[in-house]
């Protein structure tokens, strides 16, 4: 008998922020990010000797996602716009060997 795909979703952020909450909140998580990727990049030079290309292409990803976002709060921290954030986590359990 095959066992099937399970997903789960979970509410990470949801609400309505200040331009500077905003900010405190969402570069929290991306920075953490950049740190694990970073964490993972030591790790695998130092066990295979060789980098770990996926991470140092995430690392990218976030520093441009975390300048734009900056960017975007610096226009906005002297307006009285809010900022409606809502970011879901979707995991999908995939049994061994799909």
């Amino acid at each position: 008998m095959e066992k099937e795909a399970e997903s789960r979703e979970y509410k990470l952020v949801s609400g309505v922020f200040s331009p500077d909450d905003a900010r405190q909140v969402l570069l929290s998580l991306i920075d953490y990010k950049i740190s694990f990727h970073q964490r993972k990049i030591l790790s695998h030079r130092e066990l295979f000797g060789t980098t770990d290309t996926f991470a140092e292409l995430r690392i990218v990803e976030l520093e441009r996602t975390k300048s734009d976002f900056e960017a975007l709060v610096k226009q906005l921290l002297d307006t009285d716009t809010e900022l409606s954030i809502n970011c879901d986590i979707e995991i999908n359990l995939m049994p061994s060997g799909l």
